[in-house]
């Protein structure tokens, strides 16, 4: 009961909620009513005794408390789970197991007991003594731990202690306690000892126990205290020089803690002995002296030599300090609070989903990535996953930070978490902790894992069923989201990655593997190094591993395990053959332990065949049986044979395959289904991979009509000899082609006169160069067969909605350049804008809210997206609510808001007056001028997410920073509640707003600009570090550096966005070379990365 207490007080401390589960002994409602504060309630269990009665009983007492614990868990819905052992623990253990809720287990002892080593076996972690591990158990999952001590439990000064227990500060003060079970004997030795003790002048505090003796016996020398209970335990610790006690984990605590030396006398009827094993532990260390209770009658010699020896005490006071710094149980305490976690590269494929998964189970989820833009900023939004380059500094304590394994040492954000203490994980190391104790589906192998597991949670979704999951991708549908956490279900699937080694860390109930090649040569030496690893993998997994049917390596590695093995295939256990099929459907007939039936499912090619009956293999598994329609939820996952763009004659597709059997059978499946000419356009991923496949893939690129090799997506390796795409095209009629920029020509060239498939394949950018293609194909106006976000929405939008193509934007921006955007519109109502969102998120689409385009470069080649603008005719209107509180438009202009609150004569907002902005691009920007910032009067928000679910907040749930306001990325503000700081004449709020705009007029360019162009250096002004470069009226084309405002580049007339672009660039060589300073951008390149244009 101690160390929950303990681990209570911490967790109350910090906010969160907690509710004990104690047994009916009378010592433990003795010491429940001395913490008021707690509510805890009685538990049921029993032993498993010696003996077939008790063997018996304990059963249906189990089931009872599973019961009990089942209930309980309804009404209070925890998000952990922490036993500390005994029986007591196991009904409510299974219980919340089996409801979904992570289950803890903390062993103090050195020898762990019965009901420990049952509820390990299912636990999501184990926290043990330094130097215990459980066998049979999965290392990732063992935790080093100390024991919580409760707070009241505190070392004070000798003599303030003794004044407060009413014992004198002279003379020696023995300590003797027996626990709740063993204090008997040592109270009859203290009474055996009473003369001797009064004639040495020692005092003694004896704690007898349940029902044992009480009072006092003075002499003029000593004064022994017989008392059954003592709530002071911190001040009797300290009041001693010496203890005499049993060895409880807890005690040894506690005497540590108070540096309080001690005879440690083992409760001999202690199960398995953990006793002495604790007792052992401290002597061997000098904090303690070990004496068997057989020896008890020769202890007085000991003990009496021992008080009279200060240099040995000073000894054991020495080694106690020791082993009280190094017990620590602070991870114990972060896995059982509801986390808060960084997520570096959160816009990634791997650690987003993730992010999006604890976020769900509870977790307190920030992210941040050095590349924006992607798909998953979408997800990361509507899971409300604010992207934050400083957790701390927007007043977030994260206690984990996960990472992308492209996240490498010596990034800014990992010195970051160190600086601040949080523990660094690797994202397949956080995932192994975040489902341990689940029933976890771990999807491996070399090629198709994600398509494999996409399957398998869209199978089991069309079968209804309650799980978890975490993809490593995204699914077509963009109402799917890539993860999503269960508060009722066990049952969590995922993909396991080998590349980095953190396989290690998973136990599952489930392995699916769906095959192994060799791969990853930059982290295994050789191809025994990683067969090793997934046979480790099979050896831990719990219930089964499935496999394909005929995969000579997998039946290698599977051969002698414990577990049941399933086949999936033609003749496998899970049996299917292929009947019919077209580039879009197959027809199987399934058998063996399937039901006995012919099914359609909506997969093309015998590589996704082989992956869907893996994952309908698992839900038969899993759920006992298939529905009529197995994959019913499943549209694909982005990525995988991606049809970019499609018109009579041509079609354009985009493919992740990145190994050379993936190629080989995304180029087969092209083959099957068309007829026509086939291009490939390959870019290799990793160096090390390169060199070791490079006649692998150029033999699996020679099945197209023309290949053409692109160089070589590194992913943060270096080059090495060997590992460059020459070694891919060397010798071959593949063509190397080192611009970019010139493929669409030279595709459009190979295309013409021929039904054509182009296939862009590969892990790394080469998404990019598909969408710059099918984008010039768009352009050409030819009739296409893809379906565009017009045609998605017609129909569907008001009457009032603007939707159109081409649109223009130079003209929509106060900066003047740039090209066109492929749609823009002006929705009219919240309708509008859901339809607009879902069709572009059906399309892969990205999209944009644009203001009035301050702040903003558009490039020269436009925007590929939708632009949404809230034109202010619909979103404009302002609202006086009383009270000095505006309702405002997310479309209203901030001058004409600025003049509302001047007429009603609301203070507050005079410094927005020369912003040329709407209010909703102010709130994403966290706009600011003259001092104030727009979040310093927000009282509330009401916002669309990318979903196209409408939400609302208060201002303290927003990280309002410079220049941004995370929460709000990917959102449509449709209105806020603003409250003014007081009131005033209409006549003075103008005069104010009139002294603020000649200032500003003073000091900043009349001729088109983005405003300010670089954020200002923590410790200096950019605009000073410009103008000190000499840099003012600097100029490309009409491009300059304004001689007004140096942080301001204008538009003197025709400026192009690749003007501006090529000033950027000189302006921050010119400051690095001169300052030694690094300027980032303020202002957003639409659609772009500044790390790819600067």
């Amino acid at each position: 009961l101690a160390p929950g207490i303990a681990l209570a007080q911490r967790l109350t401390d910090e906010g969160h909620e907690c509710l004990l589960v104690v047994s009916s002994k009378a010592v433990d409602a003795r010491m429940t009513a001395h913490y008021p504060r707690f509510t805890f309630v009685p538990g049921r269990g029993r032993g498993f005794g010696p003996g077939l009665v008790n063997k018996l009983r304990f059963f249906p007492a189990l089931l009872g408390s599973i019961w009990s614990a089942w209930r309980l868990t309804r009404r209070f819905r925890p998000s952990a789970l922490v036993c500390f052992g005994g029986f007591m623990s196991v009904g409510p253990a299974i219980a919340c197991w089996l409801s979904g809720i992570p289950v803890l287990v903390h062993e103090s002892n050195r020898r762990p007991g019965k009901a420990v080593r049952l509820i390990a076996r299912f636990a999501r972690s184990i926290h043990l003594p330094t130097g215990v591990r459980l066998e049979g158990v999965a290392a990732a999952r063992q935790h080093d731990s100390g024991f919580p001590v409760r707070a009241e439990v505190r070392p004070s000064s000798r003599d303030v202690a003794r004044k407060a227990l009413g014992y004198p500060t002279t003379g020696r003060l023995l300590l003797v306690l027996g626990g709740s079970q063993g204090a008997n004997v040592l109270t009859r030795w203290v009474e055996g000892q009473l003369g001797e003790l009064a004639a040495r002048g020692i005092h003694v505090l004896c704690l007898t126990g349940p029902s044992g003796r009480e009072g006092e016996v003075r002499t003029e020398t000593s004064l022994v205290r017989f008392m059954p209970f003592c709530h002071q335990m911190g001040l009797a610790y300290s009041a001693s020089d010496l203890a005499v006690t049993r060895a409880g984990a807890g005690t040894l605590a506690e005497l540590a803690t108070c540096r309080t030396p001690a005879v440690l006398v083992p409760l001999p009827s202690a199960a398995d002995d953990h006793q002495t094993a604790n007792a052992l532990f401290a002597a061997e260390a000098g904090a303690a002296i070990l004496w068997p209770e057989r020896d008890l009658p020769q202890l007085a010699t000991l003990l009496y030599d021992r008080l009279s020896n200060n240099a040995a005490l000073a000894e054991m006071r020495d080694a106690l300090a020791l082993a009280d710094a190094a017990n620590r149980w602070e991870e114990l305490f972060q896995e059982t609070a509801p986390a808060s976690a960084w997520m570096l590269g959160a816009c990634g494929m791997g650690v987003g989903p993730l992010a999006i998964y604890l976020k769900g189970s509870g977790c307190d989820v920030s992210g941040w990535d050095d590349a924006t833009g992607s798909p998953m900023e979408a997800h990361l939004a509507t899971a409300e996953i604010p992207l934050l380059r400083d957790p701390w500094a927007a007043g977030r304590t994260p206690v984990v930070v996960g990472r992308s394994s492209a996240v490498k040492p010596g990034h800014p954000a990992l010195d970051l978490a160190t600086q601040h203490a949080a523990r660094v994980l690797r994202r397949g190391e956080l995932l192994a902790e975040s489902v341990a104790g689940r029933r976890f589906v771990a999807v491996c192998g070399s090629h198709g894992k994600t398509t494999t597991c996409g399957m398998l949670v869209s199978a089991l979704a069309s079968a209804g069923a309650d799980f978890g999951y975490v993809l490593g991708g995204l699914f077509r549908d963009p109402d799917f989201p890539p993860a999503r956490a269960s508060a009722t279900s066990p049952w969590v699937v995922a993909e396991v990655d080998e590349s980095d080694g953190t396989i290690g860390a998973f136990s599952p109930d489930v392995t699916v593997a769906v095959n192994l090649d060799w791969d990853h040569p930059d982290y295994y030496r050789d191809e025994a190094a990683l067969e090793g690893v997934f046979r480790a993998l099979f050896e831990r997994t719990r219930t089964a591993v499935i496999i394909p049917a005929g995969n000579e390596r997998l039946e290698r590695l599977t051969q002698g395990l414990s577990v049941q093995v399933w086949r999936v295939g033609a003749e496998g256990d899970y049996a299917a053959a292929f009947l019919s099929g077209d580039h879009a459907n197959s027809r199987l007939r399934l058998g063996g332990r399937f039901p006995a039936v012919e099914t359609t499912l909506p997969v093309a090619g015998a590589f996704n065949r082989a992956n869907a009956t893996m994952a309908l293999a698992v839900t038969h598994l899993i759920t006992g049986g298939l529905v009529a329609a197995p994959l019913a939820r499943w549209s694909g996952i982005r990525r995988r044979q991606d049809v970019l763009f499609e018109r009579s004659g041509l079609r354009v597709l985009a493919d992740y395959a990145h190994h050379p059997t993936e190629i080989a059978a995304l180029l087969n499946w092209i083959r099957d289904t068309h007829a026509g000419r086939l291009i490939v356009v390959f870019q290799p991923h990793r160096h090390t991979r390169t060199r070791q496949y490079a006649t692998e893939f150029r033999q699996a690129l020679q099945v197209a009509d023309h290949a053409i090799v692109l160089p070589v997506y590194a992913a943060g390796e270096a080059a090495v000899e060997g590992g460059r795409s020459d070694a891919v095209v060397a010798g071959s009629s593949l063509r190397l082609v080192e611009d970019r920029a010139g493929l669409p020509a030279l595709l459009a060239g190979l295309s013409a006169g021929a039904d054509t498939v182009v296939a862009f394949v590969g892990a790394g950018d080469i998404e990019r160069d598909a969408e710059q293609f099918a984008k010039v194909l768009r352009e050409e106006g030819l009739p296409a067969l893809t379906q565009d976000l017009g045609e998605l929405v017609a129909g569907k939008v008001s009457a009032a909605c603007v939707v159109r193509a081409g649109e223009p934007l130079a003209r929509r921006t106060t900066l003047g350049v740039g090209g066109a955007a492929r749609w823009y519109a002006e929705p009219a109502t919240v309708d509008d804008v859901v339809v607009l969102l879902r069709a572009a998120g059906r399309l892969g689409l990205p999209y944009f809210v644009l203001g009035r385009g301050s702040n903003l470069l558009v490039p020269d080649d436009g925007y590929d997206g939708l632009i949404l603008h809230l034109p202010a005719e619909s979103w404009g209107q302002v609202t006086d609510l009383g009270d000095g509180r505006l309702r405002v438009g997310g479309g209203a202009k901030l001058k004409e808001l600025c003049g509302f609150a001047a007429k009603a004569g609301l203070t507050g907002f005079e410094f927005l007056e020369g912003i040329p902005g709407t209010l909703g691009g102010s709130l994403r920007m966290n706009a600011g001028a003259m001092g104030g910032w727009i979040f310093d009067v927000v009282e509330s928000v009401e916002w669309l997410s990318p979903r196209g679910v409408v939400r609302a907040a208060r201002r303290d749930c927003f990280d309002a920073l410079y220049r941004d306001c995370p929460q709000l990325h990917g959102a449509v503000v449709l209105s806020a509640v603003l409250r003014a700081r007081g009131t005033a004449t209409t006549e003075a709020i103008r005069q104010t707003m009139e002294e603020m705009g000649q200032k500003r007029r003073a000091s900043q360019p009349r001729d088109p600009s983005a405003g300010c162009v670089f954020r200002n250096p923590d410790d200096d002004k950019a605009g000073r570090l410009i103008e000190a470069s000499g840099l003012k009226g600097t100029h490309v084309g009409a491009a300059t550096v304004s001689p007004i405002h140096a942080n301001f580049i204008v538009n003197l007339g025709d400026a192009r966005a690749a003007d501006i672009l090529a000033l950027m660039r000189e302006v921050r060589r010119t400051v690095q070379a001169r300052h030694g300073r690094v300027l980032h951008p303020e202002i957003v390149a639409l659609g772009r990365e500044w790390k790819d244009l600067l």
